[in-house]
């Protein structure tokens, strides 16, 4: 049903709210992500979609490796919801490497999770040092303008987030922990 309502929409879409769409955990989003693929591609050059929320959908890393190919149409997207999903620091090193590619002009990234997953957010401890040289890079591209980034916390690598966005955003720069145990880093 998903599949058939994204091949229908126009290309003047601006806002996609598809958060809770109840895929499971076991269901393919290959056929979701073509889909929108093929939306995304009848733009000329890009499609007008400025807000993609895809929350609560149990997204894994295979999902937003599914769905980097769309960010080449997506010359507008300012804002990226992928709240409670089931994506690691390896999904976000994928998503991040694509939108410096693509020269997506991203303000607002949220990838807050539970914190009973907040943990498995963080279990690769070899992507860790690349999903910090790549947050440094879209820090500092022409294309992204990040001014509010949604993490779950942890204790180490929440220090040295905080410390790249103190660098980049100095007395602009706000941080805090929400009641879900999640590191919000904003622009005052």
């Amino acid at each position: 049903g998903l599949e058939i309502l994204l091949t229908c929409l126009p290309p003047c879409l601006h806002h996609l709210e598809l958060t809770g769409c109840n895929l499971h955990s076991s269901s393919s989003t290959e056929p979701m992500f073509t889909s929108l693929l093929q939306h995304c591609s009848q733009g000329t050059p890009d499609t007008d979609l400025c807000h993609l929320a895809l929350a609560s959908m149990s997204l894994t890393d295979t999902s937003l490796s599914q769905l980097t190919p769309c960010l080449q149409y997506c010359g507008r997207l300012s804002v990226l919801d992928l709240d409670h999903n089931l994506v690691t620091v390896t999904g976000v090193v994928t998503l991040i490497d694509s939108l410096i590619t693509h020269h997506v002009p991203l303000t607002k990234l949220r990838c807050a999770a539970s914190q009973s997953q907040a943990q498995h957010f963080w279990d690769n401890k070899c992507d860790v040092p690349d999903f910090l040289e790549r947050f440094e890079s879209i820090l500092n591209s022409n294309c992204s303008r990040l001014e509010l980034l949604v993490l779950p916390h942890h204790d180490i690598h929440s220090v040295h987030i905080s410390k790249l966005w103190d660098e980049k955003y100095s007395s602009r720069s706000k941080r805090y922990c929400d009641g879900n145990g999640n590191s919000v880093y904003c622009v005052q």
